[in-house]
This record gives C-alpha cells, structure tokens and sequence, in this order.
C-alpha cells in the first residue's frame, strides 16, 4: 500500500508524460517482439530468460531515477503488463488478418487463433472426428491452426508422405514431422522411432524395423499368435458353457478381448514375454497405465509451451514413474535372451550399415522402441477386431457371406497366412472396417519443406504444417459413394474404379508409414479365421448401437467403449 501511495504522489505532469513514453516504448516493442517471435518462436525457458533480463534491466533504470524500489518494481509490472497484452493482440490481429500468409485459407477463427483450440478437442477425444466435420463445413482445405491446414484430398497423400522422393514442385527437401512428436514429460534422451524427427537418423532406424517384417519373419511368428488364437477361442468357449450352466447366454466383451489378445502377441514380438491378460482376464497395469497417459498427455502435444514447461519443470508422474520401470526392467529381461529368440526384438538388436558406418540402436533408444512395438502394434490391431466384430454383429449378413466364404476351408487352410490373405471377402470386411474407423482419425503432421509446395493448385508456403485427416478421406462421399457412412465391404471387390482407393489411410503412407501392417493384417485375419468358424454373435437386452458408435475417442489412437456380445456355438469348419 505503501507503493502504491508514493507511486499515486508522483504522478506530476511531468512524470505522467515520462510514463505515457515508457508505456508507448512497452507497446512498440511487443509489437517488435511478435514480428521477431513469429519467425523464431521462443520456448518458456529462453522467454523466461529475456523476462528476467528486461525485468531486472527495468527495475534497475527506474529505481535509478525515482529511489523507490516499490516504485520501481510496481512501474517494471505496468511495463510488462503492456508488452504482453500488446504481444498477446498483435499475435490475435496478425493471425486473423488478410496479411497471414494463410489468410485464404477458411476455417474456425478460434482454431487460426490458438492450438488451446485443439488441445481441448483432443481433452474431450474428438480430434480426428472434429476436422472430418470441419471439412464438411469448408471445404478441402482447412486452416486449423496459426500455421496449420488441413488437406482432405487423395493426391495429397502421396505429395505429403511420400514428399521426399517427389523432386521439384512438391520440394526437394525432406518433409520432416513437426514438434508435435515430442514427448510431453520423457526428456529427448529416449526418443522412439515414432517419435524421431531427423529423416536420415529414422530411415536407417527404419531398416532395423522392416527387417522384422519381412514374409519371413512375419512367418516365424505364426505359432505364437495361432497360440493367442486359441486363448482367445478358449475364453469364448468359457462364456458359451457358463451360459449354457445357468440356462441363460452369456456376454463378453469383444473389445476387451480384441485388446487381451493383441497386447499378449506384441508383449511377446516385444518383450518376449505377454502380458498375461487372456490367461488373467484382467487389464495390465503396464496397459492401463499406457491407455490413461494417452488419455492425460496427448492433449499437451497440441501447445508446444505448455508441453515444454510439463517436461522441463514437472516430475513424472508416479503412475508413469511404475509404468517407466516396468518397461526398463521387462526390456532388461529380454536383452539377456540376446537374439537366440525369433521375435521382432531380434532384429532391433541387430546392426544396419549406413554407408561406411555401421549404426545400432543406443539401450536407450532399445526401450524406447520396444514400447512402442507394444503401443503401436497392439492399437491398430486392437481397434480393427473391436469394430470387425461389432460391424459384423450389426450386419449379420456380411458376416454370413464370410463364414459361407470360410466354410470352404479345412483346418490345414484355416491357419494358411498366405491363403487368407488372398481371401476376397475377408480382407474386404478388415479394409472396410478399417476405412469406417481408422485406428488413428487425425492427421499426422509435415512440415512444408523449403521452396513451399503445391497442391491442387494452392500454393503452401515452407514451415506451414500440413496433414490428411484418415478419418475425413475416408468417409468422403467423392471416393467412396453416398453410402460412404455404412459398413459394406463389396465396395473393396468394386473393380469398376466407381471407389477411389488411393484415398484410404489406415497404415499411413510412405517411408514413414506404419511398418506392422503386415503383421496386423495376420493377426486379424488369423483371429477372425478362427472365431468366424465357430461362432456367430449377437448383441445382448439393452445394448445400445448408437452410444457404442458416438462413445468412440480420439486420444491419438482410438479407445472404445465395452462391446458386449453374445456368442453363439455355429461351426462351419471341415477336418483338415
């Protein structure tokens, strides 16, 4: 109060004049500091350092002319006040000005003017569903971001994800993944294949993992998911008998077994050990934690400063803390089986020749990507059975036309990996769930290389991000018909061209897309062989369709709600 009394005594003409100059040179460097921040954009920790510079400069200066260190300190808070409010609303007025280099481009005004826009989007799990209906309110390109758009079109894939290897006109240069891929919490030391930013460091990163997916490899595999195969039959087969025992069928959660039954398989590729949850019944802890901090972090990739701050500043989290240690100490066990085990982790243990050196993963970057064999291996798969199995509920007679399809096999072919995949009708059922809801929804983020690039005749300077909505392409009525909102799988035996199946993302595209889609597609087409021969299903009294689908969220990957079926004894196989 004292201050405040002597600052108020001061206020002679003079020194208000003195103070209208201070606040007019407050203003005119804030507006200096957003044209220098909008090219060379601060962190939290280089801004709080200019803070601290400026402010002790401040006090300095105005205790120096006045005496008064209140005084000083009360005048230095009025100054910063001014240049953050004048940075805050040259940042708002620049963004939504005819002067943005994007400025052309339509969308939202909240989302051109702040990422918090998407932030709360990926909090409530609507991401990917959220840039499908602005698409359909303003067209395909889509500003959704300061520096952000949106591309809805098929001939943007390939130019976007596959950029690199496009020459003049759509970039010479890289197109490289933007800050987005950095951790929220976990420090740059432990950084996955995923989230590895450097184009030459994650091709030669990348050689490691496709040798994992090879034909053969993919077929040294086979015993161990046919293995969780039967687990999963198993379990179904004890729901059958204990509705059989009371006299009353029996639900189970199809969703919950979708995911028991891919983390088991990529604990195993992973780690070399599953986690046990088809045998238990009960979710990991390793999962449940995994399945929350997407829930939890995922929303703080979309603000880079807060991100920043979380991972500078925060400590891990307990959870996160227990979930780190599990990672680090199953991976520890399956370093000591070195690679006379046949399994993905093989083969990241391996070297890759990089011209004249030989390059081979730190024990770091090992445990970073062994988690992310498990995450990424085990959502997409998870997702696809979960919505194969409620698709073909939903629709019983596309599920008839695939068991009629199966029931020409014997048990020999049955687990055949190379003759299921030539299976027209079963992998147009997988493709068409996957179309309907794709594991990721959103779009993966480029940045626009050097030189800027063109697409369909917009013009995109370099450094603006850019991304494909999988969600969006895939239920655009252009490519894929006015019924492009409901389940039927003969639209992918179409050989008319009436489809245009270029504009399908489930895997992504490119050198950076998925590396597992082989391994994945064995996976469901091996478990649905299997289940699809011996039972048919049906939803239980009470279970709602409709909050089923809507309860869908975007954390990322998808999570889902429970999906309760009811299974029902139909066997179609013949003896082998």
């Amino acid at each position: 109060m004292e201050a405040l009394k002597t600052f108020t005594a001061q206020l002679t003409p003079a020194t208000v004049s003195a103070q209208s100059n201070i606040l007019a040179g407050a203003t005119a460097l804030g507006v200096l500091a957003h044209l220098y921040w909008q090219r060379f954009e601060p962190d939290p920790i280089s801004y709080g350092q200019f803070a601290l510079a400026l402010g002790g400069g401040l006090v300095y200066f105005f205790y120096h002319f006045l005496g008064s260190l209140p005084t000083a300190i009360l005048y230095t808070a009025e100054v910063f006040t001014v240049f953050n409010t004048v940075v805050l609303l040259s940042m708002v007025i620049y963004r939504l000005s005819p002067w943005h280099p994007l400025a052309k481009y339509p969308g939202p005004a909240a989302a051109k003017v702040s990422k918090i826009y998407w932030w709360y989007q990926a909090k409530i799990g609507q991401t990917g569903y959220t840039q499908a209906k602005l698409h359909d309110q303003y067209g395909d390109f889509v500003r959704i971001g300061p520096n952000w758009i949106s591309v809805r079109s098929a001939d943007a894939i390939p130019i976007i994800y596959g950029g690199s290897k496009l020459g003049a006109g759509h970039g010479r240069a890289p197109w490289m993944k933007n800050d987005w891929y950095e951790g929220a919490i976990r420090g740059a030391t432990r950084i996955s294949v995923h989230q590895e930013v450097d184009v030459d460091k994650h091709h030669i990163r990348r050689k490691l993992w496709d040798h994992g997916f090879t034909g053969k490899a993919l077929a040294d595999y086979k015993p161990e998911i046919l293995d969780f195969c039967d687990k999963l039959v198993r379990n179904v087969n004890m729901v059958v008998a204990r509705g059989n025992a009371t006299g009353k069928p029996q639900a189970i959660d199809m969703g919950l077994q979708s995911s028991y039954f891919s983390f088991d398989v990529m604990g195993v590729l992973g780690f070399g050990e599953p986690f046990g949850m088809l045998d238990a019944g009960v979710k990991h802890l390793f999962v449940d934690t995994l399945e929350k901090a997407m829930r939890t972090l995922i929303p703080f990739h979309e603000i880079s400063w807060i991100r920043i701050l979380l991972r500078k500043l925060l400590p891990l989290p307990e959870r996160l803390k227990v979930f780190e240690k599990q990672n680090e100490e199953r991976f520890e066990r399956r370093e000591k089986l070195g690679s006379a085990r046949r399994d993905l982790f093989t083969y990241l243990l391996g070297e890759e020749k990089d011209g004249a050196e030989t390059f081979k993963l730190t024990r770091l970057e090992l445990i970073a990507d062994a988690g992310t064999i498990v995450v990424a291996g085990s959502d997409t798969t998870s997702s696809l059975l979960t919505w194969f199995w409620y698709y073909s509920t939903k629709h019983p007679e596309t599920y008839k036309t695939l068991r009629d399809e199966l029931a020409g096999l014997n048990a020999d072919q049955l687990i055949d990996t190379t003759l299921l995949s030539k299976l027209p009708y079963l992998n147009a059922a997988l493709n068409e769930t996957m179309r309907m809801q794709p594991a990721v929804p959103g779009g993966l983020r480029r940045l626009v290389p050097m030189g800027g690039v063109e697409i369909e005749g917009h013009y995109l300077p370099e450094g603006t991000v850019l991304s494909v909505p999988g969600y969006a392409i895939q239920h655009d009525p252009r490519f894929w018909g006015k019924d492009c909102n409901e389940y039927r799988p003969e639209r992918w035996l179409d050989t008319s061209g009436k489809y245009n199946k270029n504009a399908y993302l489930p895997f992504s595209y490119g050198s950076r897309g998925c590396p597992g889609k082989g391994l994945a597609m064995v996976e469901a087409r091996l478990a649905v062989a299997q289940l699809a021969t011996r039972f048919e299903f049906a939803f239980p009294p009470g279970f709602s369709q409709r909050e089923f689908e809507e309860g869908v969220r975007d954390h990322f990957t998808i999570q889902n709600m429970p999906l309760p079926l009811v299974p029902i004894p139909s066997p179609v196989a013949k003896a082998a």
